[in-house]
Order: C-alpha cells, then sequence, then structure tokens
C-alpha cells in the first residue's frame, strides 16, 4: 500500500506536469516527440471488423499510418481553436470512462470541471475540490470521481512520458488518486493502492466456444501476471508496429487480470489512452461517448474476452480513435501549398489523410453478439488472455 506521504505528494507531481508559464497546458502534456520515430508497420489483418462492414485489410492498415501522419499534422498546427478541441476530446475519453461505470457527471459537467483545471482555477485542496458549486446539484461523489479521474490521468500520463517506463509503485499511485476516498462495489472504502486479495466474480457467467467459464485472475495469481503485463507494456511502449492493436491488447490483458478491487475498468482505459498517445501525439480514445459507443464498446469487449482474440476489440478501438482525430483534422488550418512545400499541413496533404481515415469512419456499425450471449452482463474476466 501507499504510504499517506507518498499520496500527498501526488498533487505536485500532477500539477507539474501540466506546468507550463504558469498555466496549465494540457497540450504540452500529450505533445511527445520520440527519440526514434515508430516505423508503423500494421498488416491490418488482426482486426476484426463485423460481417457488414466493407473495410478491407488494406484499409484498415492505410487508416492507422494515416493516424500517426494526422498526429504530426496537429503538432505543427497549434492554435488556439485546436487546443481547446484537443482539451474537448480529453473531457470526453474522462466522461466516457465514468458513464461505463455509471459513475461521474454528464458530458456538460464533466467539461466544465475540466476547463477549470486545466484554467487552473481548482485548488489542489481536497475540500475546495468536492465542494465547488453545481447549478445541477450533484453530488460531491459524482464531483469527485470525475476530478480524480482527471487528476490520475494527469499524474501517469506525466509519469511515463518523463520516465519512458511504468511500474508498480507508479501504478498503484495512479489507482489511489482515481479510487481515493470512493466505496467500492462492495460498499468498501481504503483498498486503493493495491492488488486486491480476495476472489471476484464479475457480471453473469461468460463462455468461451469450448464451454468454459472465464474468470478474473486468482488473487495469489495476480502479482505475478501483473509482472508479466508490466513487462510487456513497457516493451511496447518503446516500440511497436501498431500501436492500436497494442493498446487494445494491453487493456485487455489488464481486464483480464482485474487486479484491484475496484475501478479495473476506469484503470484500463487510462492506461490504454496513456500507451496510445504516447505514440500518437494528441491522440485520445473517447471509450463509452455516447450510449450507442457504450453498448459496442461492451459487445466488442465481451467478444474478444470470450474468443480470446483481440481483433474485435481493437476494431473498435481504431473506429473511436480515427472519428476523433478525422474531427481534429477538420480544426487544422492548412497552408499554401508553392509547389516546394513538404508541410504537412497542405491542403492537399490534409485531405490525403481525410480519405484514407474515411473507410474506417464513414458507416455506423453496430456490434451486437446474437442468441444467449447478448442476454449476458459485460464480464470483465479471464483466466488466460494471450497477448501475442
Amino acid at each position: 500500500m501507499l504510504t499517506p506521504d507518498r499520496f500527498n505528494r501526488f498533487h505536485a507531481t500532477a500539477a507539474a506536469a501540466l506546468k507550463m508559464n504558469s498555466r496549465p497546458s494540457l497540450w504540452e502534456l500529450f505533445d511527445i516527440q520520440r527519440d526514434s520515430k515508430d516505423e508503423l508497420n500494421p498488416t491490418g489483418t488482426k482486426y476484426y471488423p463485423p460481417p457488414w462492414y466493407s473495410a478491407s485489410n488494406n484499409e484498415i492498415r492505410n487508416s492507422i499510418v494515416a493516424l500517426q501522419e494526422n498526429s504530426e499534422a496537429i503538432r505543427e498546427s497549434r492554435d488556439n481553436l485546436l487546443e481547446e478541441s484537443f482539451e474537448e476530446t480529453f473531457a470526453k475519453a474522462i466522461f466516457g470512462s465514468n458513464a461505463i461505470e455509471e459513475a461521474g457527471l454528464d458530458l456538460t459537467e464533466t467539461w466544465k470541471l475540466c476547463r477549470k483545471y486545466f484554467a487552473g482555477d481548482i485548488t489542489q485542496d481536497e475540500e475546495k475540490l468536492l465542494n465547488l458549486p453545481s447549478k445541477n446539484s450533484c453530488s460531491q461523489q459524482s464531483r469527485r470521481e470525475v476530478l480524480q479521474h482527471i487528476e490520475a490521468f494527469i499524474y501517469i500520463k506525466g509519469i511515463v512520458k518523463r520516465e519512458g517506463q511504468l511500474t508498480k509503485e507508479d501504478l498503484f499511485m495512479t489507482h489511489t488518486i482515481l479510487m481515493k476516498n470512493i466505496p467500492s462495489s462492495q460498499g468498501f472504502l481504503g483498498y486503493e493502492g493495491g492488488y486486491r486479495t480476495c476472489r471476484m466474480t464479475v457480471g453473469k457467467p461468460l463462455m468461451t466456444k469450448d464451454g468454459e467459464e472465464v474468470q478474473v485472475a486468482e488473487p495469489e495469481d495476480v502479482p505475478k501476471r501483473m509482472d508479466k503485463w508490466f513487462k510487456l507494456f513497457n516493451q511496447l511502449l518503446k516500440s511497436t508496429e501498431d500501436p492500436i492493436l497494442a493498446a487494445s491488447k494491453l487493456k485487455l490483458g489488464f481486464v483480464a487480470i482485474h487486479p484491484f478491487l475496484d475501478g479495473n475498468g476506469r484503470m484500463s482505459r487510462i492506461l490504454a489512452n496513456t500507451f496510445i498517445s504516447d505514440h500518437l501525439p494528441h491522440t485520445l480514445i473517447t471509450f463509452g461517448k455516447d450510449n450507442k459507443d457504450r453498448q459496442n464498446y461492451q459487445s466488442s469487449l465481451r467478444r474478444s474476452l470470450r474468443t480470446r482474440d483481440a481483433g474485435f476489440f481493437a476494431f473498435h478501438t481504431l473506429r473511436n480513435v480515427c472519428r476523433n482525430q478525422e474531427a481534429l483534422l477538420e480544426k487544422i488550418k492548412p497552408i499554401d501549398n508553392d509547389g516546394s512545400s513538404s508541410s504537412r499541413r497542405t491542403l492537399s496533404t490534409l485531405q490525403k489523410i481525410k480519405e484514407r481515415l474515411r473507410p474506417i469512419t464513414k458507416k455506423g456499425t453496430k456490434i451486437l453478439e446474437k442468441g444467449k450471449d447478448a442476454k449476458n452482463n459485460l464480464t470483465t474476466s479471464l483466466e488466460q488472455f494471450s497477448l501475442h
């Protein structure tokens, strides 16, 4: 468990991660300049769109490469409009992650709190964080769930950006920030910042095609399996040919272990976003941003867990990211191409990026499982999940 002294230092660390010229800057936190540029080489063959979706392997591959080009275009196009749009995407990620757990505030209130936080209008004093006025008379816990989610995300993003790796202590600190004074689903307090020591059953039974019931890891197996997960996370953080697929596998692997008593879903989404935004600056996944996405998120996650194949969930992740980046792409102001410019901001270059994203974003999908499995609640469990 984390000591009170270590926890009391997290506010300064989170603030330092954002501070730039006396003003918090989310943009700077996500502005990653890697020592060696990733050579993306996705095959597209490990993604499984629904059968009624027309995206080909080549189109999937091209969209992932286009995401990197779009990320680079965003980096060199910074202006107030683009910054605000990225902050709004961040707020949607916080809102959606909470909404999946039926926690937090609505999107409007979440966005308001995020803007206050980014502007430095919210102090780090806990009592002030919990007693801000709200026209909707939202509960203190709901506000806490939003603000601590923001701070947990900012904290771990700052750590990974600075250190280039993630440790168990970093994860425990992040979980403490996220879940401090928030009761677990069983009503317990004081569980944050350490692995669970009890067995867990999550949701209704979920069966594999072979009739095997999937389960979360036994408590005695959690430390060993998490050690392997950390090793893979840090390995892929240094280099990966496909950050979307890698982030999806890491998220699924974390969910399969279910290391904490509560907060596993929110932690897994923070970790996926921390990872993917390290490879693709200013790129975020807004899991659960609306009712349809929450349905698709849970269906694709459940199907990947049931089949032990990340491809179903990876395609949902890819489509979510492409839509978010397409929206940011619309905010980029192109520059004139005089025939010699190699800028990523020329109108023709931006148009080519948009064309490669469109096959993934153009058509709505509804990932629904038929038959008995459709009646089962989401289960975040798996005894063994292949990360390779």
